[in-house]
């Protein structure tokens, strides 16, 4: 029934009979089919009474496996029924991440929040607080995806600000460019 010894934790003291050791078998290998297939997890489910026991075992790992820096902490494996929609939540946020804020220099976790749109408005208020706290241009920052293109367009929009002196929170332009036609 158990060729290669793969569930040890089953104690036949418990067994009555063959019929009950072979079911005991089938529901072991149907829970590691089910969610270890590729046995790279190595945990025996024949140690566990029933699946969601097992299972909250291997969300321990998935937890490991993708989040070793915890740097989405607000994703739980809990909310997961396999290994694949808990990587791809993982994978989604760090997507967002290395689209708007790379470096995560506004320590904004993206696994806060539900929809991209939610986590790039707050992105968008931090940018604004950085270049524009006073709101003196005329540049709205719910118009940009990025940190970089919102900047760009201040300094593309200066003349058309209330700050003569061109400065936006420490953040100095160039008053004047030459350009060189040869």
């Amino acid at each position: 029934m158990d060729p290669y010894d793969e569930f040890q934790s089953i104690d036949f003291e418990l067994i009555d009979d063959v019929n009950e050791y072979k079911e005991r078998i089938d529901e072991c290998r149907e829970w590691k089919d089910e969610h270890d297939s590729n046995d790279e997890y190595n945990i025996d489910p024949s140690q566990f009474d029933d699946e969601d026991e097992y299972v909250d075992a291997l969300r321990q790992l998935w937890k490991r496996k993708y989040d070793y820096f915890n740097e989405f902490s607000s994703i739980d494996p809990n909310h997961y029924l396999n290994e694949v929609d808990y990587s791809n939540a993982i994978e989604n946020k760090k997507n967002w991440m290395n689209k708007y804020d790379k470096d995560n220099a506004y320590k904004l976790d993206p696994s806060d929040y539900d929809c991209e749109e939610d986590y790039l408005d707050d992105l968008r208020a931090c940018w604004q607080d950085k270049y524009d706290p006073n709101t003196k241009t005329n540049v709205c920052v719910d118009d940009y995806n990025t940190e970089e293109d919102y900047k760009e367009s201040l300094v593309n929009n200066r003349q058309e600000t209330y700050d003569p002196q061109h400065r936006f929170n420490g953040f100095q332009f160039e008053r004047f460019t030459t350009l060189m036609i040869i």
